[in-house]
């Protein structure tokens, strides 16, 4: 064959080559969407933005004040684990600051929003999705709402008692997904989370924005 090839006149045998490279693309192409069974999305960062300053802005206090009382060591990881309830760290916070609860907790709600491209994307995937995110009951609680259509499940920290990159987040992720690693798609916004990811044999793609998020999803057959 390759010295039959090899006769053929150039330009046919430019055409038999370009044919065979769009035959390998295609093919390629088939193979990453079959592979692919399900997105794992991160949210912060990545469904949506993260505004930490926008505490200090419903409170109407400084920054240096905010952030000690709000993040002071180890209280934010408890209360993303599950190790703690919301009604106990606002508390914590509110007593700090000397402001009220409620104030508090309108103030912490207001951290977090979906992005606008997000609803028409989900809507769009050709294959199930869920939310593999590091967060906490009123973050998740306060933009669930705007995730539609529904996620096939959740994996959220303060439910799995367990946070990304820990191995134990994935592997429980994993079991709630039903797929195998490689047929997941994971996109985060952290490198570690991408690194314990990949770890585990999961497909994984760090992006930040609409553009890279999309670039990811083209790239593995995954927009209609």
């Amino acid at each position: 064959m390759t010295g039959l090839v090899r006769e053929l006149p150039d330009g046919i045998a430019q055409r038999k080559t370009n044919s065979c490279c769009r035959l390998r693309s295609a093919r390629n192409i088939l193979v990453s969407v079959s592979r692919i069974r399900l997105v794992a999305f991160d949210l912060g960062g990545v469904l949506a933005d993260v505004d930490v300053g926008a505490i200090a802005v419903s409170l109407g206090r400084g920054w240096a004040e905010v952030e000690p009382a709000f993040f002071p060591a180890g209280l934010h990881d408890r209360l993303m684990n599950g190790a703690i309830s919301p009604e106990i760290y606002f508390d914590t916070v509110a007593r700090a600051l000397g402001a009220e609860i409620a104030a508090v907790e309108r103030a912490w709600s207001e951290v977090v929003r979906i992005r606008d491209f997000v609803p028409a994307l989900l809507e769009s995937l050709p294959v199930p999705y869920m939310i593999w995110s590091n967060t906490d009951p009123v973050h998740f609680g306060s933009q669930r709402t705007h995730l539609e259509p529904l996620p096939r499940a959740l994996a959220l920290s303060y439910e799995l008692r367990a946070s990304k990159p820990e191995r134990a987040f994935y592997e429980a992720a994993l079991a709630l997904a039903g797929f195998t690693p490689r047929e997941i798609l994971f996109l985060d916004d952290r490198p570690e989370n991408i690194a314990g990811a990949l770890a585990l044999d999961i497909t994984a793609i760090r992006v930040e924005n609409e553009l890279q998020i999309r670039t990811a999803l083209l790239e593995h057959g995954l927009v209609r």
